[in-house]
């Protein structure tokens, strides 16, 4: 330790490196996937949450077409959601491709109308609907990379991948 108290050696107090001591995060591709399945989860959650809290604040009866669409909005889904995951888990392209093919018209359509709908009088907003439609197609893409990734024979030797991938 010098005079103003640097360190030169690159010791902390403890004796330890000092790049030892920052914490370190991998945010891999796999990573990031499963976290995207985890955020679409949380947001399932919170439409479901609010489609029943509209249904009881309605003070109507539950209908059979009600319960129908709930079921099959949540199995669709939570179908979506196991694929990508179990897909980012055993690096498996093919789980990741229900989530890819079924996401992507959804944000299309929902880029296309927010930017038609988009008024430049509200700046503010507009700017939020530039950073919503960019964020969603960065989630897409980053799901897309990892599933060219898992398409990639060498990725599968690398990281040992030997469920689901046969013989």
């Amino acid at each position: 330790m010098t005079a103003t108290g640097d360190n030169k050696s690159g010791l902390g107090c403890d004796g330890r490196l000092v790049h030892d001591m920052i914490p370190k995060f991998d945010f891999s591709l796999k990573r990031r996937v499963i976290l995207i399945g985890g955020l679409h989860g949380a947001f399932l959650g919170y439409g479901m949450f609010e489609a029943i809290r509209k249904i009881i604040e309605e003070e109507r009866p539950l209908t059979p077409g009600d319960v129908a669409y709930l079921l099959i909005h949540l199995l669709s889904h939570l179908f979506l959601i196991g694929t990508l995951v179990a897909g980012a888990l055993f690096g498996n392209a093919l789980l990741l491709l229900p989530w890819l093919v079924a996401i992507f018209p959804v944000f299309a359509i929902l880029s296309y109308f927010i930017i038609i709908f988009s008024t430049l009088s509200y700046v503010s907003q507009f700017l939020f609907n530039i950073f919503f439609i960019s964020v969603n197609w960065y989630l897409w893409f980053t799901v897309y990379q990892y599933f060219r990734q898992c398409k990639n024979p060498n990725h599968r030797r690398e990281n040992n991948y030997k469920l689901l991938s046969g013989p």
